[in-house]
């Protein structure tokens, strides 16, 4: 039971259960004690307060570092409701207002990741220890996620700009943005091990469903007779490349966004464009008038397929192939890419036997417990991306032959629940078409189009914006992650502990970088061919 008195000071505390959240005396001078002992000196980007209480913590945090965004995490609606000052949607959540971490993934932005300082009330932690042991797991997969993506980018980021330009040059075959029957059930195919053990009953069952694929489980599917009718994809390196190369002979679609591997204009199935929220990428596909789903990177290709199923269709939509596990020495159903890969590489000394077990070693170094699944930083994110889905998108998700990593936001079928599940959709809906998307703007048009966008970047960057305001040009910010995440997210560090003009240099660096960059593609882009 909560009670609301007032202390010595005149300012208001709480009681739940006969203890205290706050001190009977002073909560203001106590809440000061906490802020100062708890940041040491710091300057945080932004600062996260679990159990945030009465508010008099969050005034504390507010006076001393009143420039660090604030967000808080009540672990009682009834707490928030009797909060000071009540803070809104934005920048607050309580139990009841949505999933955490959907909060969470809206209001860090990922540049704020690094200097993100996290703080909880130690009275609140005591009072609701099971809601802040959620908090603490849901807060711990915000930061794999973010420091995930954050290290993507540092590696791949420039690599994404460069295909975001050639892939607009040179694709030419088009699809209108209608990637699925949104009244057919949905199954997507990704390239777990248990991905073998549905095949029989995939077969039997293909004409009853819409089948989409990951590209690492399309050999799988068209060596066992099953043709999806969209392979999504989102990596810009070689591995995806390769798991794509099957498309070259058969007419499948592709979904994937400009960033992607290069090289799709050379399927004849064409290719629908979907955009990641990168604003660079967004100008270039509404220059050219093409009207793009929009599905935000979470850092898995799996996710992004996900979201677009669920945007694309209202029947039931099945995972097959969905481990996030090693079983044993295998990480993919056959064949694969990466056994062939192996298999090159096997020698008298280096049996394909050892290389899968150093792969695997590598991947998924943890062995779960009681079984001989196996797991890794990678996997474990992926699985906490999906544990964490939320119930309005959960309620007709379900997972074929479930693996030992449990997702408790998915039904679990086998392959008769399968045939019964779809028993009940299969007379609504017809098989998926595709169509050109018409009035696509030609390659010389393109061209143009690119130009002027690059041109204009390329005049911001000149005029040497500082912090703030690149921050605040989407676009201009958005390059600038992508050209060099860890120079950009070390100048913000700098600025921060050191003030703007100690961080002067690195910034001018970073732009007059991006600056070249640009202008090279400029120049390329008369010579640009497929």
């Amino acid at each position: 039971m909560l009670e609301i008195r007032i202390t010595r000071s005149g300012q208001p505390t709480a009681r739940i259960g006969g203890r205290y959240l706050h001190s009977p005396y002073d909560p203001e001078q106590e809440a000061s004690r906490f802020a100062e002992a708890q940041l040491k000196g710091e300057s945080p980007s932004a600062i996260l307060l679990l159990g945030a209480e009465l508010g008099h913590a969050r005034a504390a945090l507010r006076r001393l570092h009143p420039m660090a965004g604030l967000l808080a995490v009540f672990y009682d609606p009834e707490l928030h409701a009797r909060s000071l000052d009540r803070p809104g949607p934005d920048t607050s959540w309580h139990p009841g207002q949505g999933p955490l971490l959907e909060f969470l993934r809206r209001a860090v932005e990922e540049l704020h990741t690094e200097g993100l300082a996290v703080l909880e009330w130690p009275a609140s932690a005591r009072l609701y220890p099971e809601a802040s042991l959620e908090a603490h797991r849901q807060v711990a997969q915000l930061l794999r996620e973010r420091r995930g993506s954050l290290a993507t980018a540092s590696a791949s980021g420039r690599r994404w700009l460069a295909n975001s330009f050639r892939n607009y040059l040179c694709l030419e075959r088009i699809l209108a943005p209608q990637p699925a029957a949104p009244e057919r059930p949905l199954l997507i195919a990704a390239s777990g091990p248990s991905l073998e053990q549905a095949l029989p009953a995939l077969s039997g069952l293909r004409h009853r469903m819409t089948l989409w694929c990951l590209p690492s489980a399309l050999s799988c599917l068209l060596e066992n007779g099953l043709t999806p009718d969209l392979v999504v994809s989102t990596d810009s390196g070689f591995y995806a490349a390769a798991h794509l190369q099957p498309l070259a002979r058969c007419p499948v679609p592709l979904a994937m966004p400009l960033s992607a591997a290069t090289g799709a204009w050379a399927f004849p199935g064409g290719t629908l464009l979907i955009c990641q929220d990168a604003p660079y990428e967004e100008a270039l596909l509404a220059a050219a008038g093409y009207p793009a789903m929009k599905v935000p990177p979470q850092g898995t290709v799996a996710a992004t397929a996900l979201d677009m199923a669920l945007r694309s269709t209202r029947c039931p939509v099945v995972w097959a192939g969905l481990d996030l596990c090693y079983l044993d020495l295998r990480g993919h159903a056959r064949p694969s890419f990466f056994d062939r890969f192996l298999l090159a590489r096997a020698r008298r000394t280096g049996p394909f036997e050892h290389q899968a077990f150093a792969l695997a070693q590598e991947q998924a170094p943890n062995r779960l417990a009681g079984n001989r699944a196996r797991s890794g930083l990678a996997l474990d994110t992926y699985a906490g991306w999906f544990a964490a889905l939320p119930a309005n998108k959960s309620d007709r998700l379900y997972r074929l032959n479930p693996s030992p990593v449990e997702l408790h936001g998915l039904r679990e079928l086998d392959n008769s629940g399968l045939a019964r599940l779809l028993d009940g959709w299969a007379a609504s809906g017809q098989p998926d078409r595709t169509s050109w998307h018409l009035g696509y703007p030609d390659r010389q048009a393109r061209r143009r189009l690119a130009l002027a966008l690059i041109e204009g970047w390329r005049a911001a960057c000149a005029r040497r914006p500082g912090v703030q305001e690149l921050l605040q040009d989407p676009q201009l910010s958005s390059l600038a992650y992508h050209f060099d995440a860890a120079a950009l997210a070390g100048a913000l560090r700098l600025a921060r502990r050191r003030g703007g003009s100690a961080a002067l240099e690195r910034w001018a660096d970073l732009l007059r970088r991006l600056e070249g960059f640009l202008a090279t593609w400029a120049g390329r882009l008369d010579t640009v061919s497929p």
